[in-house]
């Protein structure tokens, strides 16, 4: 596991990268870059896709946006938004596909779900 300054960052067996928010200032954007350094390390060798778990963190949709459009992210294939509701997931998924993102992304309300997509990309 590695930590920064407000993230629990660990790799699952099957390559699966997790970025677990555990403070609301990980969306701020010196915060953002501290993650974006420490993923582009531990995901660009491999090509492993990422998780953010944003699931226990209140977050408004600027603060989302800034954190999963942040250029620092562009090299990580695909990339699983792990957040607290099924319509919050909802919402989100439309919202962020009239906006488009670089990569594969996808919102979950539930863990494994989030992993059952992101083994199969």
């Amino acid at each position: 596991m590695t930590l920064t300054t407000t993230t629990k960052i660990h790799t699952l067996g099957n390559g699966i990268v997790i970025n677990e928010l555990i403070t609301k200032s990980g969306f701020k954007p010196a915060y953002i870059y501290e993650q974006a350094l420490e993923l582009k390390h531990l995901c660009s060798p491999t090509g492993n896709p990422l998780m953010f778990d944003l699931s226990k963190i209140p977050f408004t949709l600027k603060e989302l946006n800034q954190l999963i459009t942040h250029k620092g992210f562009s090299q990580i294939k695909a990339i699983a938004i792990l957040v607290h509701s099924k319509t919050e997931k909802r919402w989100l998924q439309l919202w962020f596909s009239l906006i488009g993102l670089e990569y594969s992304f996808h919102f979950f309300a539930k863990k494994e779900a989030a992993i059952k997509w992101l083994t199969q990309q």
